[in-house]
């Protein structure tokens, strides 16, 4: 967070079913935790949430 300063931290794979919980757990924790930055980033669910690994399978066969 430090280093990079990212604008946008987005979860996916089997966490990001649990929704505005965990980007409100995040938020929460980062907040604690995180000093000194320009900018506070988005924390997002990804568009394909759990199914980005068969998705990526499914265009490369």
């Amino acid at each position: 967070m430090h280093v990079y300063e990212p604008k946008v931290i987005l979860i996916g794979g089997g966490m990001s079913n649990a929704g505005v919980i965990i980007t409100n757990i995040v938020k929460k924790h980062l907040k604690e935790k995180v000093f000194m930055t320009k900018l506070f980033p988005k924390i997002m669910i990804a568009i394909l949430k759990n199914d980005a690994g068969l998705s990526g399978t499914v265009v490369n066969l």
